[in-house]
């Protein structure tokens, strides 16, 4: 179980960073197949939605299901709940108590796990193939069958609390890295932590939990990703037998969430620590996504394709621009890079960071990553840069398509923040067309400075 948040700055800077009542003859004609991972598309008549990916690399399979709801669609004050539901999750129905299903996948040599974010909660296994009927049985009785009692949500929600302080409370990276999104977001629910605040774990409780629980989970808010050596019809015809005998529970309404006023200033924030032996600094734009491009905040031209190229070329690896000049050349630097991530249901973030040498000065590190930002602002990117960039990245595509997880992934979470199949299906193509002018276009639509927030951790003064 986890969290996928923000990794922590020390970790950016040392690396850069998816019809029920259908006939099997009717089957060709209604389901939706296209290319790039080769994804077999329907719907149960109870809403959900149903995600194929055949992958014969092996007699085994990915299974996922995805809930469309994270850590942005808590009540205020009720930060922790999609996350501490999804540890929860796991305290088992009538059906099968406890550890059953847990302890089904380890007998048989599989592994499960599961994840919160912002806009998502995910549960996933990976199992020898004949394993799935029981796997999508038990995961279909979870879903609205869970069996909570007082003593274990007690338990747990220690347990979430100790998480907490084992993540953030130790470390002053993850100090600095929840100081700086509630400083990104002023406004909008992404500023408050994935895991919560600890003062609201705290006062959550079974009841909170369990109408949460009945407002979220049930087949209509739910996508099922299954990927491995598995025919599309068995597969669609085994989540008819299971999860379409769930009945729907209450509609959920759509996401509606506040949206972020616009900045009119730089913002900055600082964590001194004695135990922080190396300054590190990130500063961080607010950006557009790939479903949603708010026109108050970003100008024209904020395309999430694009900057995605531009994140590349000033950051991709270590033949790029911040680390070549930064690092290699002017020596200023121990790491420096960028990175963008264009998935999210509302607004993502650009940022670019650095990590000084031994001994050098923060402010001249600032000054110079700022100057490289501003070389982009001003006089563009070349097409030789875009060109590499986009080839680069392609091939990692086609990487991708070799994993049994990662086109589940990508597929499940660009559906479960409304987007559509084509979108992934699309993106190679999107890609491969982009400009040098588009990159620059996107650059001076979102790298503002009154739109920033800098944060720094440093040691403590004089330790």
């Amino acid at each position: 179980m986890s969290i996928k948040a923000l990794p922590s700055l020390k970790t950016l800077a040392l690396s850069t960073a998816l019809a029920a009542s259908m006939s099997a003859s009717a089957f060709a004609s209604d389901s939706q197949s296209s290319g790039g991972f080769n994804a077999h598309q329907f719907e149960l008549d109870n809403g959900m939605q149903v995600v194929v990916l055949p992958n014969r690399r092996a007699p085994i399979v990915h299974h996922m299901v995805w809930y469309k709801v994270g850590a942005a669609d808590e009540a205020p004050g009720k930060s922790g709940i999609a996350h501490l539901l999804e540890h929860l999750m796991f305290k088992g129905t009538e059906k099968h108590p406890r550890d059953t299903y847990s302890q089904f996948v380890v007998r048989h040599g599989g592994s499960e796990n599961a994840f919160t974010s912002n806009d998502q909660t995910a549960y996933h296994q990976t199992i020898a193939k004949e394993h799935l009927p029981e796997i999508m049985a038990m995961e279909a009785d979870r879903m609205t069958h869970l069996v909570l009692e007082e003593a274990e949500f007690s338990s747990e929600r220690s347990v979430v609390i100790e998480e907490r302080e084992q993540r953030v409370g130790n470390n002053p990276s993850a100090k600095l890295g929840e100081a700086m999104t509630a400083a990104l977001y002023q406004n909008h629910p992404y500023g408050k932590p994935v895991i919560g605040w600890r003062h609201e774990i705290e006062s959550l409780t079974r009841e909170d939990v369990l109408a949460f629980y009945d407002l979220w989970y049930g087949p209509q808010n739910a996508i099922l990703v299954v990927a491995g050596d598995v025919e599309p019809e068995a597969v669609f015809e085994l989540a008819k037998s299971t999860y379409g005998q769930v009945e729907p529970t209450a509609p959920v309404s759509e996401r509606q969430r506040p949206k972020e006023p616009p900045q009119y200033g730089q913002r900055r924030v600082l964590i001194e620590d004695e135990t922080v032996g190396t300054s590190q600094l990130l500063i961080r734009y607010l950006a557009p996504t790939m479903v949603a491009n708010d026109p108050n905040l970003f100008g024209e031209g904020a395309d999430p394709v694009a900057l995605t190229v531009l994140a590349y070329i000033l950051g991709g690896d270590t033949t790029t621009r911040l680390n070549r000049r930064l690092v290699e050349e002017e020596k200023i630097a121990v790491a420096a890079g960028a990175y963008y991530d264009p998935n999210g249901l509302d607004y993502s973030g650009f940022s670019a960071y650095i990590v000084p040498a031994p001994g050098g000065d923060l402010e001249a590190a600032e000054a110079a990553l700022n100057r490289e930002i501003d070389l982009v602002l001003s006089e563009g990117v070349t097409d030789e840069e875009v060109a590499t960039a986009v080839r680069r990245m392609t091939v990692e595509l086609v990487y991708e398509q070799d994993s049994l997880t990662t086109g589940a992934r990508i597929i499940g979470r660009t559906l479960s923040v409304g987007g559509q199949l084509e979108d992934v299906q699309s993106y190679a193509t999107r890609l491969g067309a982009v400009t040098k002018e588009q990159v620059e276009a996107a650059a001076k639509a979102v790298l503002k400075k009154k739109q920033t927030v800098v944060a720094i951790l440093r040691p403590t003064a004089g330790s």
